[in-house]
C-alpha cells in the first residue's frame, strides 16, 4: 500500500490536531547521521492502518535469535505493545491516562515512502528499521501519535527528537537537576 497517495481520514486528523505540528519528522536508525524523513500525513495514515489491522493481526517475517549457541526461529506480530525499554520521555504521553504504547512498522522501498499491511494473513511483512509509536482510545478505534523510532539490526531504538519531552523546537534540552 502506498501511503503517499492517500490522505489520512478526518477522524485521525482531528484526534491528532495540535499534538505535533511539524510537517516532517526525521528519525535516525542507528544513533548517527543515517536517518529518514516522514511527513505527518504519511505517519497518520500508517497509524490508521495499524488500528484497522488490530493488535497482533499482521505477521512479520521469520527472524532468528541465538540462545545457547542454537539459532531459534521467531516471528513478530504487529501492531504490538512497545515496551519502551529505552525509557524514552515522550512529550505527549502519560501512562496513567493514555494506556499502552503500540508500535507499527513504516517501510521504505526505493526512496518511496511505503508501508505494508498484509492483505493475506499468511504473507508476512518485512518490518524494516522504522516504527510509528501510538496509543489508542478506549474502544481501540482511533490512534494518537506519540513518536517515531528507528533502529538498526538488533540495536536499541532511537527516538525522533521532535517527540522528546525536552524538545525545544531546535534541540533536546538537558535534564535539569532538582535541589
Amino acid at each position: 500500500m502506498n501511503a503517499v497517495n492517500r490522505e489520512p481520514g478526518q477522524a485521525i486528523k482531528d484526534a491528532n490536531a495540535g499534538r505535533f505540528t511539524d510537517q516532517t519528522y526525521k528519525v535516525s536508525s542507528d544513533n548517527s547521521t543515517l536517518s529518514q524523513e516522514f511527513d505527518r500525513d504519511h505517519v497518520l495514515v500508517v497509524i490508521e492502518d495499524a488500528v484497522k489491522a488490530g493488535i497482533g493481526n499482521v505477521k512479520g517475517l521469520k527472524k532468528y535469535f541465538e540462545k545457547d549457541g542454537i539459532l531459534n526461529p521467531s516471528t513478530g506480530q504487529y501492531p504490538h505493545v512497545f515496551h519502551n525499554r529505552e525509557e524514552f520521555e515522550f512529550k505527549r504521553y502519560d501512562r496513567t491516562t493514555d494506556g499502552d504504547l503500540y508500535e507499527y512498522p513504516i517501510i521504505i522501498v526505493a526512496h518511496t515512502k511505503l508501508y505494508f499491511r498484509s492483505v493475506e494473513p499468511k504473507t508476512p511483512m518485512q518490518t524494516g528499521a522504522y516504527r510509528v509509536i501510538y496509543t489508542m482510545n478506549e474502544d481501540k478505534s482511533l490512534g494518537y501519535l506519540q513518536g517515531l523510532v528507528g533502529h538498526k539490526d538488533a540495536s536499541s531504538f532511537d527516538l525522533c527528537p521532535q517527540f522528546h519531552s525536552r524538545w525545544n523546537g531546535k534541540k533536546i534540552n538537558p535534564k535539569t537537576s532538582v535541589t
